[in-house]
Parts: C-alpha cells; structure tokens; sequence
C-alpha cells in the first residue's frame, strides 16, 4: 500500500549527508519521520475519505491541507502531503 504521511513539513524530514549510502548518487539522502498520523491508501484506490468518526485534524494547522479541514469529509490524496510540505 501507499503511505499519505498526513504531517509533512521541514521537521519531519531528516536530511543525511553519508557517503556510505549506495542509493544515494551524491551522498545525501532525506528520511521521512513522525509517522503518527499517516494512513494507508491501497493500490486499488486513489483517495481516502475519512467517516465522521474517523475524522481528525492531522498535524499541524499551519501545515495543513484544506481538503483535511473542509466541512463535509470530502476525500483526499497524496497531493494533501505536497501541500502540506511546499508551505
């Protein structure tokens, strides 16, 4: 399944400066952390969408997609996380 990590922001991308690394061309490479609000989307799905049960506010506001905050719980994707990462 896919990941849509829900609270992507500058602190909670790790950046790792390591020669040691083969995956990395040039040495640096970038980790993902703080998983706590992330949920899986299956391979068969495009979007998630969150019952009034379910529903919560992820992360931090400043960060937060307006999709994620919307009255209605309409449905959301991976670009939530572009969002949320380019503020």
């Amino acid at each position: 399944p896919r990941i849509i990590h829900l609270d992507l922001k500058l602190e909670n991308v790790l950046w790792c400066c390591s020669s040691d690394d083969p995956s990395a061309a040039t040495g640096h490479c970038f980790k993902l952390t703080d998983f706590g609000h992330a949920v899986f989307l299956p391979w068969d799905r495009d979007v998630v969408v969150f019952s009034k049960d379910e529903h919560r506010f992820c992360g931090n506001l400043l960060h937060l997609a307006p999709e994620l905050i919307a009255i209605g719980y309409p449905p959301f994707s991976h670009k939530a996380d572009v969002y949320g990462f380019g503020i």
